[in-house]
């Protein structure tokens, strides 16, 4: 006789099936959130400019950066501020392709 499984040890219910979409390549990606217009063109990926990570084009400016910014207290404007050539919208289309990243994973 088979008993089912409930889980952890301690006889607590198993935690809910992972229900998001598999990751995809980060490139398709980024192809998909400029597609849909998530990130209107603004965001990148070249090889020769910062190992292929994301950037504000046409600066290289990295995503990471920022998010780091947004992360720590800066207002978009105030973000935007701290890199030439970047503007409030470029750094809402950072947020939104890192945000999409998140939901539909990465894997390079």
């Amino acid at each position: 006789m088979t008993r089912a499984r409930s889980g952890a040890r301690d006889g607590s219910p198993s935690p809910p099936e992972d229900t998001r979409p598999p990751p995809i390549p980060i490139r398709q990606a980024l192809a998909e959130a400029a597609a849909h217009g998530w990130v209107a063109g603004r965001v990148e990926m070249r090889a020769g400019i910062r190992a292929g990570k994301p950037c504000v084009r046409p600066t290289r400016v990295p995503v990471f950066a920022l998010l780091d910014l947004v992360a720590t207290g800066y207002s978009l404007q105030q973000a935007a501020n701290e890199y030439p050539g970047i503007t409030p919208e470029d750094v809402a289309a950072a947020l939104t392709f890192a945000g999409r990243l998140c939901e539909y994973g990465i894997d390079e």
